[in-house]
This record gives structure tokens, C-alpha cells and sequence, in this order.
């Protein structure tokens, strides 16, 4: 299965799926795509010998009316069957959704439906869980659908926020968790070590 990844910022997570994958015999990392051309994940893409699709509408002006539909042409062209949101910042076009459904995943650094929605995102969200008081937070790897940090969840990891947990604390504990567990959450599905009940995806392995 070929994966594209899609990242805004600096990549860690685009890294650590890219060195999980690196040997694997089934899932392949094709293609970083990205709406920021001057970010960390691109370098690390390039210093990969990883192709790269700037998605912005700045790179096809004048050029394409519909950017969505030549993102998708893009990835048919790299044979890709799954997507993997990886710190990308922009939601993506039903049209997208819907040439990939239940084909798209994401991590988001808290214990979703709590912390999530349109501006949740990095240090934002470690602010609210702090200030939320909440003794438990985590990492959430879920479908993409049309909303932000709606779709079905499949995978969750807690850990305890500490009394002196400041937002950074949180988040190493989050990108720890991310970079341990997501590379393993996104083989299983490409796998297709999964349960379908009434379109609803559950993880058949527990994952350690």
C-alpha cells in the first residue's frame, strides 16, 4: 500500500512514520504534500529522496480553477491509497474526502472530542488542557471527515498531567506518544487489520 502523508510544520511525525516504513515490505511512504513549501517536513522529505506536492492555491494560480481535483489527480498518479495527516494545518475539500473515505487519518495531541475543533491545534490545545484543570490527557487517532477532529475515533493513548506539567511537558509527552504509537496505528489499517461494523473501523490487534 502506498502512503501520502500530508504535514504543515516541522515534521516530527512525518519523520518517525518515515523511519518506521523505511524497510517495510507492504506500506510505502510516496509523497509528502504540503500547503507550506518552506517547512521542516519538506526538508525532510527532499533530505529522503521523498516527492513533494506543494497543495496551495498560491502554486496553481491561474493555473487550475479546482486545486482538489488536481490533488487527487496527483495522488492517483502515485497509486496512493491512504492518507495520513501528519501536523497539517488546513481541512481538507470534500472532494478529497470522498475519493478516500475511511481512507484518511489523523492525530490529534488530546483525548478527542475533548480539545478538538477548528484552531485546536499544538500549543493551543496543551493550553486549554492545563487550564481545563483535567488530570488525564492523550493522543487521538481518528477518521477524517468534512469537520475538524470529527471523525470516528480508533485509537487513543492517556497519560497523567502532573500538577507541575507546563505546555511544553505536555507536549513532549504528546509527540513521544504520537511517534511511538501512530507509525504502528497506520500499519494495522493499511494492513487491513481492521473490524467493519456498520461503517465503523475498530483496530483488531491491541497495539503496545
Amino acid at each position: 500500500m502506498n502512503i501520502a502523508v500530508f504535514a504543515s510544520g516541522a515534521g516530527s511525525n512525518f519523520h518517525s512514520i518515515l523511519n518506521y516504513f523505511k524497510d517495510h515490505c507492504n506500506v510505502r511512504v510516496v509523497t509528502l504534500v504540503s500547503n507550506n513549501s518552506k517547512c521542516g517536513a519538506v526538508q525532510i522529505a527532499i533530505d529522503n529522496g521523498i516527492s513533494f506536492f506543494h497543495y496551495s492555491k498560491y502554486a496553481f494560480s491561474g493555473k487550475c480553477s479546482n486545486i482538489a481535483l488536481k490533488l487527487i489527480e496527483y495522488l492517483k498518479h502515485k497509486d496512493v491509497s491512504m492518507i495520513v495527516l501528519a501536523g497539517y494545518m488546513k481541512l481538507l475539500e470534500p472532494e478529497v474526502i470522498r475519493n478516500y473515505s475511511n481512507r484518511i487519518v489523523n492525530v490529534h495531541p488530546a483525548l478527542l472530542p475533548a480539545f478538538g475543533g477548528k484552531g485546536m491545534y499544538g500549543d493551543i490545545v496543551q493550553k486549554a488542557v492545563i487550564d481545563s484543570g483535567v488530570k488525564i490527557s492523550g493522543v487521538t487517532v481518528h477518521l477524517v471527515n468534512e469537520n475538524y477532529d470529527e471523525g470516528q475515533i480508533i485509537f487513543q493513548k492517556h497519560f497523567a498531567v502532573e500538577y507541575s506539567d507546563t505546555i511544553e511537558t505536555l507536549s513532549q509527552k504528546v509527540k513521544a506518544i504520537e511517534h511511538k504509537y501512530y507509525p504502528k496505528v497506520i500499519e494495522q489499517i493499511a494492513l487491513g487489520n481492521i473490524h467493519k461494523i456498520d461503517d465503523r473501523i475498530f483496530l483488531k490487534n491491541k497495539i503496545e
